[in-house]
């Protein structure tokens, strides 16, 4: 009887040890490499970029001469225990030909495009579910592109960089 109480008596020790000093890390690291139409977790929301395609023309507005709308529709899930704060500008994408680091989003109250455009700011609200277009603004002749998230904490430490890699028509 005293074995079986001993052991019961180390098994609970160990338990409540381990449980104590173990912190389970959800924030992933890295390059996670994407493709179309698959969904990823985030450590606040999943998201899928569900198409990719170039317009000289939306939501009524065109561009000038020299330049086309690349718009990714997105679809957002918050599986977070509360809403989050959500913006467009999230988003990026890069490729060779576009000059600078990064092209960010079109600024949707500028161009007053579609309803279909995601917010520059929202609340994405507890299990909710939002499919929108993120729209950007390159140069005509960029056909290889990235579309990037990259996650940040709330202290603004990088986590996983999502990239999907896409080769627009011409």
């Amino acid at each position: 009887m005293k074995r079986k109480l001993s052991a019961l008596i180390l098994l609970f020790t160990v338990l409540v040890t381990f449980t104590g000093c173990t912190e389970v890390q959800s924030f992933l690291k890295g390059d996670v490499t994407g493709e179309l139409d698959k969904t990823y977790s985030t450590q606040w929301f999943d998201f899928s970029v569900n198409s990719i395609e170039t317009a000289y023309e939306y939501g009524g507005e065109t561009l000038e001469e020299g330049y086309k709308f690349v718009i990714a529709e997105v679809t957002e899930r918050n599986t977070f225990d509360e809403a989050i704060p959500m913006s467009c500008y999230d988003f990026e994408i890069n490729g060779e030909g576009i000059e600078g680091e990064d092209i960010y989003p079109a600024d949707p109250e500028y161009f007053s495009l579609s309803v279909l455009m995601m917010p520059s700011e929202f609340q994405l609200e507890v299990d909710e579910i939002i499919v929108k277009d993120v729209v950007f603004v390159i140069p005509e002749d960029v056909l290889d592109i990235q579309f990037v998230y990259i996650e940040l904490d709330e202290d603004q430490n990088v986590g996983a960089t999502f990239k999907i890699e896409h080769t627009l028509s011409e």
